[in-house]
């Protein structure tokens, strides 16, 4: 009976710690309405600071140390990576919604603007370079016409070649 106790006890445990993990993800999306699964890296980056602080400087202090060090580092990572990835969600900085054009690309054809809503000419606004992207794949790079110049490198085996 101890033994099913314990593992009763120690299966709420991992349940409650399971239960915190779920409204972190909930709470990040709500914030931010991006999927951000590297709240879980700064809690490792925390733990791994308590860790190795806690000697010199006692728990409560690597506790806090660790905690403002985790606090600049998800400061960063919400600059660099997850603030431009709700930016365009929300379809902020794009010539236009992703919703409003339709491109073709096609493996046997050229990649082309097939239909534009937000403005008719921009078909002819917009050239298409097709690049090789293996078998059975397709890719293009879409630039403006008035663009001066455009390079395209391809890399075999450590070399590259325009």
């Amino acid at each position: 009976m101890t033994e099913f106790l314990q593992l009763v006890i120690s299966g709420l445990m991992l349940g409650c710690i399971y239960a915190l993990i779920a409204m972190g993800f909930v709470i990040v999306f709500k914030a931010t309405n991006v999927v951000n699964f590297a709240h879980a890296s700064i809690v490792m980056l925390g733990a791994f600071l308590v860790a190795k602080w806690h000697q010199s400087l006692g728990f409560f202090g690597a506790a806090a140390a660790a905690a403002v060090a985790c606090a600049l580092a998800a400061a960063v990572l919400d600059f660099l990576f997850v603030r431009p990835l709700r930016i365009k969600a929300r379809g902020e900085g794009l010539y236009c919604p992703l919703d409003q054009f339709d491109v073709s690309v096609a493996p046997d054809k050229p990649a082309q603007l097939t239909e534009s809503r937000v403005d008719p000419a921009d078909a002819q606004r917009w050239a298409f370079k097709d690049i090789f992207a293996g078998d059975r794949y397709a890719a293009t790079v879409a630039v403006e016409k008035n663009f001066s110049r455009l390079v395209l490198w391809e890399f075999i085996e450590g070399n590259a070649t325009a």
